[in-house]
């Protein structure tokens, strides 16, 4: 077995045949218990590309996330719609929340939060 170990690409872990473990229901777990939880962004470049930092797919259900570091959760948010990471689940029967999200570097914690339907 390939550990993708210190390999920052999603691409490069699929396509080199490394271990991937789908977190997917964890995440949909917190979603669901409302706590407050850090979820680490892949590196600079990755985003340069860009790709959204987080969808989490339910069953009836679509997540997408932003995250911002000491910016705004609009700020979050309004990327998402000038990206167009919502169209290609535009045609989905699921029901699709937007979610900005922005941490503050000074408290380490999540400055705020907003979501859009």
């Amino acid at each position: 077995m390939k550990y993708p170990i210190g390999i920052q690409s999603f691409d490069k872990i699929r396509e080199d045949g490394y271990i991937y473990v789908d977190k997917t229901a964890l995440i949909y777990d917190l979603v669901k218990n409302g706590n407050i939880y850090f979820l680490s962004r892949p590196r600079r470049k990755q985003q340069s590309e860009g790709r959204v930092d987080c969808i989490v797919e339910t069953p009836d259900y679509i997540y997408i996330f932003e995250f911002k570091l000491d910016g705004t959760a609009e700020d979050a948010l309004q990327q998402i719609e000038e990206k167009g990471y919502a169209e290609p689940y535009l045609s989905d029967k699921r029901k699709l929340y937007k979610v900005g999200v922005n941490f503050s570097s000074e408290s380490g914690t999540v400055d705020g939060w907003e979501m859009e339907e």
